[in-house]
């Protein structure tokens, strides 16, 4: 199955203190329901464009409060 139809996905572990572009990361995939990136870190992160386009059917990004604000003040909404 490749990754575009994947309906679960446990990036729990993944490290992205070194990652500066997120551009299209979940882009088409259109079964993924729930994500969660409490984890995350997107300090050194400059691009988010694109990052969840045409995930239609993810209903739920789970993510802290204080990542949710730190996301908004530097990608200008482009998550929430």
């Amino acid at each position: 199955m490749d990754a575009l139809h994947l309906e679960e996905l446990n990036i729990s572990n993944f490290n992205t203190d070194n990652v500066n572009d997120m551009k299209c990361m979940f882009y088409k995939n259109t079964n993924l329901k729930e994500l969660n990136i409490n984890n995350f870190n997107i300090k050194n992160v400059n691009d988010t464009k694109l990052m969840f386009y045409s995930c239609s059917s993810l209903k739920k990004i789970i993510c802290s409060d204080e990542l949710k604000q730190k996301i908004k003040k530097k990608f200008k909404n482009y998550f929430f």
